[in-house]
């Protein structure tokens, strides 16, 4: 460039320059006006030509260069020098043109490889296009600005090359050749350019391959861009916000705080420095955000949260409505509110999440995840406000963003909890079952390979079976839900709300079997969930954690009563009562839980007045924040009516009557609430409302025993039924009691009694009820119902016999329940049918009148119904049923009478006089002598009656009654034979069995004979082998062959076959009362340490088809009940027997003695041998045996059958005068 005449300063000036200088020096002179601007103009042009291959620059200096040669001059020199300079610009114009000619073809020829390459992933294609890149690279000097363009998309092949064949190889050859041209392009006009795209591709190749390093060089690249660009560059503000993007890519990644906080520095830069804020730029901004709220959760930082509500607050304000992307704005805004709301509890941001979010979906209707998350956070209001509105919309936008996306695992989980939220709020069964069919597809979904993802379905259908165990009762439910809780917090091990819900769960299973080690592990994790740092819950979840363990702990301090739970439950419970919590349904469970524990702590501790009004403002203000019709205020109704008992017994106040009504009145209402829970209120407000109005209170009954099938169906298993029925103790008997005082009939009152009590006897009954008739007439039907009544049976006798702590697959498990129900259900259809028949009616349905009286034919039946003022008998004959009133004969004292008969049962100075002679004064004197029955026997034709007590009365020997003084006759025994009765209903289902008599050519003339003389861990029984070994002796008289099993025989499942084969069974040994579960009583055979044979087991066996004749128990309280809420129940051995089939069944009330039992057993098959296998022999052979022990005044000792006499070598009974009393018959 000799023929320019620039001044050397300023040509050394312009060659030093860098290319961007350059261009900025050559653009600030491009309007020259004298000569010596042209010239430098020119000069500047062909210099970032000669530096650069600048195109436009080119194409300038030629044209300026030949105006200016034009232009006339009167040097001839200067006009040579211009035509030369001119030359100069024309050659190097003409150069690049035909160099960019050459760049065009060949980039055309280069798109035709990578265009076939695209579409058929041909890697020879891609191959020969990288191949031409590289040649047309090695044809342009690298100085030229268009050489950037060409390496940039030779990066890109290689990269693309590296995406397509994963090879290592392909990797560092890509990144061989970027480093190359990150070197080459030090200085460049278009450095910062080709070192942003760049970063791109190497980017697409981490996310394609997951190779962090690329991630790692790719943030390197953009921050060697950014160094590279102008400040005043419109393109800085791009590629910080990419350069924050990728920083906080990263720190997601590997967790890095360092990245995340260069993220935020770098786009809050980016902010302070935006050029346009009006402009479009609004990726950085989105981007913050989301870098604050995750830096927010990870510290707690309440300002890093503020800072991203307010960044996107800003981004809305500067969004026009018409941007494509203002959804997604308004969305993440909602959830920065959202986010808030949960840390700090303010109600108002959640109102405003939901309007943003609401506008959202306005704006863009079809989005499902719009849908999804509105349809969350109403759920969540809900929770707050009980509003239903917002429940129900929250269902439907669930529903329709689940049928736009089905296989979405996350709108189903989110759904199935919407549904769970509103049977919780509605009782709605429907809603409960779909949301947990809706949770286990999710478990089966590929979502649920993800940890937290399966955590989350797990917890969620974890509550759904809790719920549904707290509506029904059913112990599988809550064994399952425990877990599921469980593999929850194994995968989530640090979420303190999975913590808390496990915790909540083994509580309750704990009031269910209580086993100490279920509430030891409740506290233990509700422990870990409270001292989890950082927290890990939303607000208010810590305050939850503690109202659980205060809950927990209280329950633990009721069973083994230490001082410290009790005081750290109400410590806790004064804490979460006084926690900054908004008004809500879960604030008002904390005041509940306060003011529950200082009532309760009032009764323990002999508390004031003043305690017990504290509990009732502190339950009064829990029932402001629980909305009316809300199921958790039933809660605290029930335990506002006993605060309210409390106080009215210390005030007598009449206003506390009436209070406790409308609490109780409000439960029994309140029809979202778990119907046990309703029936706990329904006895007291019944007893409350009697004081003005009886024929109210009968009413209020007869509706509640109406709903019994309901609380009790036939699909819930035994276990379960036993459990729920204790919240109906006594309602039978206190509706009997109303309707007689109200004017109805006594067979009115007694058809309430008999509905009332003896469910699950009677269910089991109607189940294996006689079909013959049936089969006869009908069999399609009796067969179908035969079909119903074995699936019921099976499936529930599977379900017990997983065992309480046993639990399945939770598709398997509703597979079970589903089978049951729908079997229930179509039994109910069934029974429907039948009875549209001619002839049956009355299949199955409550006993009438007449029915009644016809059970009493040809033995009267004395039914005695106790209640806590006075008591009643009703009389039945085959002609009338009377009413008798029993005035001295009340619940209290007969407690008292129970509670000293079992003391005495470890004490030999016990004088059973006193009670037999009350018993006789209060009950069967009146009622024997109403009946008749005014004398003794004279002439051994002995009259019979049956006797169905209930309550308390069900553990007392009414057959021995009576003043038992020498020459005196008034005793039970001395003027009638007396037999049992668990209802009159049984009574009618026993005699409803057909059995064919012994005889030697019956084919299952069994006799099983098991004899314990000798039982693991309990004293020997030296008459045991003698009593069974005289028996075996009489059976060839009796028509039956006698079966004895060897010692090796005489284990559960062995003696439960011969059982179902036999016609008679004796068993003489070891028997032990369950206090707790009296379906767990059981005889002690070899191996009852490992395997019990129990009143459950006896229960479930069907031998109707083929009953046996006599279940003869010679062991201790083989018909013993002490379970004070199943006392109606009757659930004992000797029921259990005549239940599963036996026609009789002899037992025991307490412990009886060795060898007296032995006698008792042989003058009984005695008069079997006399009078024959009949009924009535069975009655008396038991009377006659009982009458000539008494008269014996036997001395000496008397080894107990009682396995409750561990404590002595040889346990001895020296109680003679009683050893008589309690042998008891069960028959028809």
């Amino acid at each position: 460039m000799e023929n320019f005449t620039i001044e050397e300063e300023t040509y050394s000036l312009l060659t030093e320059l860098r290319g961007r200088e350059l261009v900025s020096f050559a653009l600030s002179i491009q309007e020259p006006v004298s000569d010596y601007q042209i010239e430098l103009y020119i000069f500047t042009s062909l210099l970032l030509v000669q530096k650069f291959g600048h195109p436009p620059f080119a194409k300038a200096a030629e044209n300026f260069s030949r105006v200016w040669s034009n232009k006339p001059s009167n040097d001839v020199h200067e006009q040579s020098r211009r035509a030369a300079i001119h030359s100069l610009a024309k050659d190097r114009m003409h150069e690049l043109e035909a160099l960019w000619t050459k760049l065009i073809e060949s980039r055309e020829l280069i798109m035709l490889f990578y265009d076939v390459y695209s579409k058929e992933k041909d890697l020879d294609h891609l191959q020969c296009a990288i191949d031409a890149t590289r040649a047309l690279l090695e044809t342009i000097p690298k100085k030229y600005m268009f050489w950037v363009d060409i390496a940039e998309s030779f990066y890109h092949l290689l990269m693309e090359k590296y995406i397509a064949t994963g090879e290592e190889q392909d990797s560092k050859r890509a990144q061989k050749y970027m480093d190359e041209a990150v070197y080459d392009m030090r200085g460049h006009i278009r450095e910062d350019e080709l070192l942003f795209n760049l970063a791109h591709h190497t980017l697409k190749g981490f996310a394609e391959r997951d190779k962090p390093v690329l991630l790692d060089h790719a943030i390197d690249l953009c921050r060697d861009s950014i160094r590279a660009t102008r400040e005043d560059s419109t393109q800085l503000a791009h590629r910080m916000s990419f350069l924050g993007e990728q920083l906080a890519r990263r720190s997601r990644k590997t967790g890095s705080e360092d990245d995340l906080n260069d993220a935020i520095h770098v786009l809050k830069e980016n902010l302070e420095n935006d050029p346009e804020p009006e402009s479009d730029h609004f990726d950085f901004r989105f981007i913050l955000s989301h870098c604050l709220i995750q830096r927010s959760q990870k510290n707690g930082s309440d300002l890093d949260l503020e800072d991203a509500i307010g960044v996107m607050t800003r981004l809305l304000d500067l969004t026009d409505n018409a941007h494509s992307d203002l959804p997604w704005y308004i969305e993440i805004l909602a959830h920065l509110l959202h986010s808030r709301y949960l840390k700090k509890g303010d109600a108002t941001d959640l109102d405003r999440s939901i309007d943003l979010l609401d506008r959202a979906v306005n704006i863009h209707p079809a989005e499902a995840v719009l849908r999804s998350h509105l349809g969350e956070w109403l759920g969540k209001r809900f929770t707050l406000t009980g509003s239903l509105p917002d429940l129900d919309r929250g269902i439907s936008l669930a529903k329709m963003a689940l049928e736009s996306a089905s296989g979405n695992s996350a709108y189903k989980i989110l759904l199935a909890n919407l549904l769970r939220d509103r049977s919780e709020a509605t009782g709605c069964d429907e809603d409960l079952e779909q949301a947990i069919k809706l949770a286990i597809s999710c478990l089966k979904s590929k979502d649920n390979e993800d940890e937290w993802q399966s955590s989350f379905h797990y917890s969620s259908l974890s509550v759904m079976l809790h719920d549904r165990y707290k509506r029904i009762g059913e112990l599988g439910d809550l064994n399952q839900a425990i877990d599921l809780a469980k593999t929850a917090t194994d995968l989530q091990p640090r979420e303190g709300t999975y913590l808390n819900r496990l915790g909540g769960f083994l509580a309750e299973r704990y009031v269910r079997t209580w086993e100490t080690e279920d509430v030891d592990l409740a506290t233990q994790a509700l422990e870990t969930a409270i001292s989890l740092e950082p927290r890990t819950g939303s607000y208010g979840a810590e305050v939850q954690w503690m109202n659980t363990l205060s809950n927990i702990l209280l329950r633990r301090y009721v069973q083994i009563q230490s001082k410290a739970d009790l005081d750290r439950s109400m410590t806790l419970a004064i804490g979460t009562a006084r926690s900054s919590g908004p008004d809500s349904v879960h604030q008002g469970a904390y005041w509940h839980s306060l003011g529950s524990k200082i009532l309760y702590r009032a009764r323990q501790e002999g508390g004031t007045i003043q305690d017990v009004d504290l509990a009732t403002q502190l339950l009064g203000k829990a029932l402001t924040l629980i909305p009316p019709g809300h199921p958790r205020r039933v809660d605290t109704l029930l335990v506002m009516a006993e605060a309210r008992i409390d106080k009215y017994k210390r005030t007598r106040s009449e206003d506390d009557i009436r209070l406790m009504l409308s609490d109780l009145m409000e439960c029994w209402n309140c029809q979202a609430a778990p119907l046990h829970l309703r029936m706990r209120a329904v006895g007291d407000a019944a007893e409350a409302r009697s004081r003005e109005n009886m024929r109210e209170s009968c009413d209020l009954l007869r509706e509640a025993i109406e709903l019994i099938p309901r609380l009790c169906p036939r699909s819930l298993p035994n276990s379960d039924k036993q459990s729920i029925l204790t919240s109906i103790a006594r309602l039978a008997s206190a509706a009997a009691y109303y309707a007689l005082r109200s004017g109805e009939k006594p067979e009115s009152a007694l058809g309430l009694l008999e509905s009332g009590r003896s469910i699950i006897t009677n269910i089991l009954m109607n189940m294996r009820v006689d079909t013959s008739d049936l089969k006869d007439k009908h069999p399609d039907l009796a067969d179908r119902f035969s079909s119903l009544t074995d699936t019921l049976d099976s499936v529930a006798n599977a379900t017990e016999s997983y065992g309480p702590m046993k639990v399945l697959q939770p598709e398997q498990w509703e597979s079970h329940v589903k089978r049951r129900r729908e079997a229930d259900i179509e039994f109910t259809k069934l029974i429907d049918v039948i009875r549209s028949k001619p002839g049956f009616e009355s299949f199955l349905l409550p006993m009438t009148a007449e029915d009644l009286k016809a059970a009493a034919n040809p033995d009267p039946i004395i039914v005695i119904n106790m209640n806590v003022h006075t008591s009643d008998a009703f009389l039945i004959e085959s002609h009338q049923i009377k009413w008798l009133r029993l005035p001295d004969l009340t619940i209290p004292e007969t407690q008292r009478r129970v509670a000293e008969l079992r003391r005495s049962f470890h004490s030999d100075s016990y004088d059973i006089r006193p009670l037999l002679e009350w018993l006789w004064t209060v009950v069967c004197s009146p009622c024997l002598e109403e009946l008749g029955f005014t004398g003794p026997v004279s002439d051994g034709n002995w009259p019979r009656v049956w006797w169905v007590p209930t309550g308390e009365l069900c553990q007392l020997p009414l057959h021995a009654a009576g003043i038992h003084q020498r020459g005196s006759t008034q005793t039970v025994l001395d003027r009638v034979m007396s037999s049992y009765a668990v209802s009159v209903q049984a009574l009618r289902h026993g005699r409803q069995l057909r059995i064919q008599p012994a005889s030697k050519e019956r084919a299952d003339n069994q006799a099983l004979l098991v004899a314990m003389r000798e039982t693991p861990e309990q004293i020997s029984l030296p008459s045991a082998e003698t009593e069974v070994n005289a028996l075996s002796s009489l059976c060839p008289s009796l028509n039956l062959a006698p079966t004895t099993p060897k010692r090796t025989e005489r284990t559960k499942k062995i003696i439960l076959d011969h059982i179902r084969q036999c016609f008679l069974f004796h068993f003489a040994g070891h028997g032990e009362s369950d206090s707790q579960d009296p379906s767990k009583s059981c005889l002690l055979l070899e191996d009852w340490q490992s395997d019990r044979l129990t009143v459950s087991d006896v229960r479930d066996l069907k031998l109707q088809k083929s009953p046996p004749f006599l279940a003869y128990l010679s062991a201790c309280s083989t018909s013993s009940n002490e379970k004070s809420t199943l006392l109606d129940e009757g659930i004992h051995l000797v029921s259990a027997f005549q239940l599963a089939g036996f026609r009789h069944s002899v037992g025991t009330l307490w412990s009886v003695a060795d060898k007296e039992s032995a006698d008792i057993a042989r003058i009984l098959y005695e008069t079997l041998r006399r009078d024959g296998m009949t009924d009535r022999a069975v009655c008396q052979g038991l009377h006659e045996a009982v009458r000539e022990l008494r008269h014996q005044q036997i001395d000496g000792e008397h080894y107990s059958r009682d396995t409750e006499w561990p404590f002595k070598p040889r346990a001895v009974l020296n109680r003679p005068k009683q050893l008589w009393v309690p042998y008891v018959h069960f028959g028809v």
